[in-house]
This record gives C-alpha cells, structure tokens and sequence, in this order.
C-alpha cells in the first residue's frame, strides 16, 4: 500500500517536470495510474473545498461530482481525440488514451495548493492561468506520445478541431 501511494505521487511529480520521459515510459506498460490520479486529486480537491467551508459533508459531495465531472470530461475528450486520431489515420485503443488524458488531473496538485494558501489572492490568478494551459501541453504529450503523429497534430486532435469548429459556427452565426 504504501509503495503504491509513493508511486502515485512521484508519478505525479513527473507529469508535471517530465511529461515527454513518463509517458513513454507509461505507454510501455499496461497501467492504469493516470485513472488513479484523476480520482485521488478530486477527493483531495473536494476535501481541501470541505475544509475551506468548514463542512465537511460538502466537501464530500463537490468531491464525488468533481469525480463524476471528470471521468465524464476525460471519457469525452478520449472519444474526440479518438475521431481526430483516425482522420490523420493514426491507431490506439481507448482505454490507453483515456489512462494517458487522465493523468492531466496531476496538474490539480497546484489547484489545491492554491486553494490551501487562497488567502493569497495573486496566486489565484496565476493558478486559473496556469492550470489549464499545462493540461493542454500533457494533453498534447500524451497524444503525441500514443499515436507518434507530432506535436502540432496532437494539438489538432486535442483541442484544435474544436477550436475551428467553433469559429466556423460562430462566424456564421
């Protein structure tokens, strides 16, 4: 048990210092450590939240609808990427991809610190700056990483394709 929790955490280190070595590393392996992070963070995230509110059954419910939100997000995004992946005619299995987009929750670690310290109010900002555009960049690792179709490539299969789709919708609207 307690080797598991070290692993955890150390693999949390390295997706935020190294994602290119642990996700090639990972992508060897048939783990499902990247599932194990998203839901561990959002219990952590839920808890700091019941802390923050002193109420701690709060905590509990934003912590199993954290959860829910973000398998159901990782679920549809593995289900884009998916798509995308296949029209630059790239192959991979779902579950690999799911377990790869999973370890982007690694990055709520800074969330919660900054959540734990939020008498701090600059660092809030720099926090909701931070936070999603490092999720992009694992994202776009991680994708690079199980298809081998290039960073600019993962990019479009992440959030690229929909960022266009969404312009094209907007500019006729």
């Amino acid at each position: 048990m307690k080797s598991k929790i070290m692993e955890l955490f150390t693999t949390t280190g390295r997706v935020i210092t190294s994602p290119d070595e642990l996700f090639y590393l990972k992508n060897q392996d048939e783990d499902k450590m990247g599932i194990a992070i998203s839901v561990v963070f959002q219990i952590l995230l839920g808890i700091i939240i019941g802390l923050i509110t002193q109420c701690i059954s709060f905590g509990i419910i934003v912590a199993i609808a954290f959860i829910i939100m973000t398998l159901i997000g990782n679920i549809t995004n593995t289900i884009f990427i998916m798509i995308f992946t296949r029209l630059f005619g790239a192959k991979g299995g779902f579950m690999q991809t799911f377990n790869m987009i999973s370890y982007t929750s690694a990055i709520d670690l800074v969330t919660i610190v900054t959540l734990a310290l939020s008498t701090f109010k600059p660092l809030i900002l720099v926090a909701l700056l931070f936070v999603p555009l490092w999720k992009l960049v694992i994202q776009i690792t991680a994708v690079n990483t199980i298809y081998n179709i290039g960073y600019v490539r993962s990019f479009l299969c992440c959030n690229g394709f929909l960022a266009i789709i969404a312009i094209i919708i907007m500019g006729l609207i």
